[in-house]
């Protein structure tokens, strides 16, 4: 979601695009096509020749749909912490309204949940890009992943923030790294018991 109003400049509305730009780059260099969810908001006009983007509600697998359509490796750009975490924007779905989340007893962000849901595919996570509790969020879930801080947080609604050009080229470099990499998927596996709390 793009906050508009006095608060926020023009250039804001720019910004959802340059992680995704960014992080196809090196992940698609020598790879087969890439799928990228409308949740990152990126402009179809812009979009990577070699791309496709997911438009719609209601998609079945939410943030994940297409990881049944067997991708080598997920990237989760723009990602944040989960309900009741200390994190920039930390939720988990519904932003006021869910407080926490837990899978098999450790708490669970939108992060865990989706690499839960891709190692059912046998797909690892190779990126994450968000805050700097986001990074060390994913360093539990995904090991393996390079972790791309391009802000830090202060609290859920402050952080300092890297100039977009320095957030591109960091993005660019750690897709580049993970693209290099080996991964593994997510180590929990099933069944899950999801505690939710209002």
């Amino acid at each position: 979601t793009i906050p508009t109003g006095s608060a926020f400049p023009p250039s804001w509305m720019s910004l959802p695009d340059v992680p995704l730009k960014v992080a196809m780059r090196p992940l698609t260099a020598d790879a087969g096509p890439i799928t990228a969810p409308s949740t990152l908001t990126c402009a179809i006009d812009q979009l990577d020749p070699r791309a496709t983007l997911l438009i719609g509600t209601h998609k079945p697998l939410g943030m994940m749909e297409g990881i049944d359509r067997s991708p080598d490796l997920v990237a989760f750009v723009g990602y944040h912490t989960g309900a009741g975490e200390p994190g920039v924007l930390a939720h988990t779905y519904l932003p006021n309204s869910i407080t926490s989340v837990r899978i098999n007893g450790e708490t669970a962000s939108e992060g865990r949940m989706n690499a839960l849901l891709a190692a059912e595919y046998g797909v690892p996570v190779a990126l994450v890009t968000g805050d700097d509790l986001t990074c060390a969020d994913a360093a539990t879930y995904a090991p393996t992943a390079v972790g791309v801080t391009v802000k830090t947080c202060v609290d859920r609604y402050s952080a300092l923030c890297l100039p977009p050009a320095v957030s591109a080229q960091l993005i660019t470099e750690g897709a580049r790294r993970a693209a290099e990499r080996t991964h593994s998927p997510a180590g929990t596996s099933a069944p899950y018991t999801y505690e939710v709390g209002f």
